[in-house]
């Protein structure tokens, strides 16, 4: 018995379907405009993971005098949570 090896440009690929994954629809987390790290630490808790405890840092408040400074971060936040 002879066999063909290889494929026609026309065939359908049987594991093509398993290998590329379906798209995925957006999070509503992550399709919200979120401009500043508050707005994702609400966002993250709205969305219902386990943080508390949100604590924004101002200019005045950040230990490392770099908030809001040329080439450094524009806004910081810290905050306690649970398993992520």
């Amino acid at each position: 018995m002879w066999w063909r090896y290889g494929r026609s440009s026309k065939a359908k690929d049987p594991y093509e379907s398993a290998l590329s994954p379906e798209p995925e629809t957006p999070s509503p987390v992550l399709s919200a405009k979120l401009e500043t790290a508050e707005d994702y630490a609400n966002a993250l808790k709205d969305a219902g993971l386990p943080i508390w405890k949100i604590e924004v840092w101002t200019a005045e408040t950040d230990p490392n005098e770099k908030l809001g400074r040329p080439n450094e971060y524009t806004s910081k936040i810290d905050f306690e949570a649970g398993e992520i």
